[in-house]
């Protein structure tokens, strides 16, 4: 519950905690995902998939640096676990997490993560996804747009590096990152379910 102490809530249900990395060391995580990035749709890379649990990757046997960025993430994926698990007053789980990279162009259109859209103002929910929290870990600020709007709230963010936003990714947090105008954006996501499910 220490954690709730540093929370601060920027709208009804979402959540920011400032200072969760400081910012040399988010740019040795990036400095070590980058060479592993994997091109995707045009403006906009993924990297490294999706996964399961706490591990994000295989340890490298050549690169010790790239396994302490994945040691750093093991314990950030544990941080993220105990928040969200404070928060919502239930034990919660990582289910997938996955780094983005979206370089000048790359945005994210209106959507709501544990749903689909089935057209006009039509939702469907994601089998077994539906009471699921987002966690986004923001490693970087150079550059411009690319903010996190969430439509309902009328609130239109750009966190600090080193901050994580949660949210419960229902209906009624649609939202979208706008359009990169400049520079390159690096966030680790991260969906986290509640154990009981």
């Amino acid at each position: 519950t220490e954690w709730l102490n540093l929370m601060n809530e920027l709208a009804q249900g979402i959540y920011e905690f400032e200072n969760v990395l400081h910012i040399d060391t988010c740019n040795f995580i990036i400095e070590k995902i980058k060479p592993y990035l994997q091109p995707g749709e045009p403006g906009i890379f993924g990297a490294l998939g999706t996964v399961d649990k706490r591990q994000l990757e295989s340890y490298s046997d050549t690169d010790p640096s790239y396994n302490i960025c994945l040691d750093i993430f093991n314990k950030v994926f544990i941080y993220m676990e105990k928040i969200v698990s404070d928060i919502y007053q239930e034990q919660h789980y990582l289910k997938q997490t996955y780094f983005s990279h979206m370089e000048k162009g790359g945005s994210n259109p209106i959507h709501i993560d544990n749903h689909y859209h089935l057209g006009e103002d039509r939702w469907a929910e994601r089998e077994g996804f539906g009471k699921d929290k987002s966690c986004i870990l923001y490693l970087n600020d150079g550059y411009s747009g690319g903010e996190l709007n969430f439509i309902e709230q009328n609130l239109i963010i750009k966190p600090k590096v080193g901050s994580v936003i949660t949210f419960e990714g229902n209906y009624t947090r649609p939202h979208q990152v706008v359009e990169v105008k400049d520079g390159e954006r690096y966030n680790m996501i991260t969906f986290l379910g509640p154990q009981n499910d």
